[in-house]
């Protein structure tokens, strides 16, 4: 009961997603692998910002109480003592260090980002552009199988008649094999090709 798929270059199409797919219905986005670097750069950014207030100088407001009022209608700004600190480091070398290293960092995340982001566009349009030189090879291919088969059954009814030889025979078969076997050669890569762009969105909201 097992027969082969009939118009097996379709049916991996439509099940990878991959059918009709142009560089701009991709959602770059949401790639796993630009949301990670993005979180990175997030990071870093909270540890810039981190690194930068330590920096600025500290003010702390305080009050104490000198005595409790026993009634709130006792209240008096005379029971309280206020006061502020002020504190503001005379060195800041190592902050400065922290700081420049952290925004270097940040720099680095950004482009990182950056180079990531185009390595992967150029590699999915790569990709496409291969998938679409794969399918016209594809047509070829299988319209040079059709027309040596008809050379074949029209070089077998010559012989018939008398009018051929087995050497010609032979010929047109042994043409046929080879060109049945690049057309076969062309599918796989075909479907090689559709795989590696499956595996390159690795985006599962897309392939739902």
């Amino acid at each position: 009961g097992i027969s082969p798929e009939t118009e097996l270059e379709k049916k991996v199409e439509n099940t990878l997603k991959t059918n009709g797919l142009l560089l701009a219905d991709i959602d770059f986005q949401n790639h796993p692998k630009i949301r990670s670097l993005q979180n990175k750069v997030s990071i870093l950014e909270v540890d810039k910002r981190l690194k930068g207030d330590l920096l600025k100088p500290t003010i702390n407001l305080n009050y104490n109480y000198l005595s409790e009022p026993e009634f709130v209608r006792d209240f008096n700004t005379v029971n309280y003592k206020y006061g502020i600190n002020f504190s503001f480091p005379l060195f800041l070398r190592k902050e400065r260090g922290n700081f420049k290293i952290a925004k270097l960092k940040l720099q680095d995340a950004e482009l990182d980002l950056k180079f990531e982001d185009q390595v992967l566009r150029n590699k999915i349009d790569y990709q496409l552009e291969e998938i679409s030189s794969l399918k016209n090879q594809i047509e070829i291919a299988n319209e040079l199988v059709d027309d040596f088969n008809t050379m074949l059954d029209a070089e077998e009814r010559m012989f018939f008649y008398g009018e051929s030889s087995l050497f010609l025979i032979n010929s047109r078969e042994n043409s046929l094999l080879s060109t049945s076997l690049q057309q076969i050669e062309t599918e796989f890569r075909f479907f090689a090709a559709n795989a590696d762009l499956f595996k390159l969105i690795a985006n599962p909201q897309f392939n739902e």
